[in-house]
Parts: C-alpha cells; sequence; structure tokens
C-alpha cells in the first residue's frame, strides 16, 4: 500500500508540475479572484450585455 501511494503521489507532483492551472503565478491569480469574490468585488452581466 505504501509503494502505491508513493507512485501516486509523485505522479500528481509531475502533472502539477506541467499543468498550466498549478502555475505558481497562475495561483496567485485564482486566489486574488477568490479574495475578490469574497469582498463582493465581481462584475455581474446579464444576457442583454
Amino acid at each position: 500500500m505504501t509503494e502505491l501511494s508513493i507512485l501516486i503521489d509523485d505522479d500528481l507532483k509531475k502533472r502539477a508540475e506541467q499543468d498550466p492551472v498549478y502555475n505558481p503565478a497562475m495561483l496567485r491569480r485564482l486566489h486574488q479572484s477568490i479574495e475578490h469574490a469574497k469582498q463582493g468585488k465581481y462584475v455581474v452581466k446579464t444576457m442583454e450585455e
């Protein structure tokens, strides 16, 4: 069981390094967006717009 968990962990680390969503700059931007939403700073668009 331990060997399997190590393989899974290593695979996830490799994918995280290659996936642009997990890029440190992208993660910072996502966290900023979450904070803005919590503060009520967001734009609402209607279908007419």
